[in-house]
């Protein structure tokens, strides 16, 4: 999997906080096989927390572990994300 986008969920400490779209990358060439991308929220809580751990709910099914990075655009709910795991099936 190298890349992938959709519409999914955002939650954290299994609480449901927010519907987004995302694009999502990972590198499979890097040292730790960081995986990068974007959330950017469509509806629900707008103000992602820069120490919080969230996961990310994607369609088919996948979940992901992320901590959103300082680089983002919080006016436009646009947000930079680092995985902190990899890629898991959502049981």
């Amino acid at each position: 999997m190298n890349d992938c986008q959709g519409r999914g969920k955002v939650t954290r400490g299994g609480q449901l906080l927010a519907t987004v779209e995302y694009s999502v990358q990972s590198e499979p060439d890097a040292v730790n096989n960081s995986i990068r991308g974007y959330v950017e929220v469509v509806e629900g809580e707008k103000s992602l927390s820069l120490i919080d751990q969230f996961t990310l709910h994607m369609e088919g099914g996948l979940e992901l572990d992320f901590q959103v990075e300082p680089a983002t655009d919080q006016a436009k709910a646009r947000y930079q994300l680092k995985g902190t795991g990899v890629f898991r099936r959502s049981s």
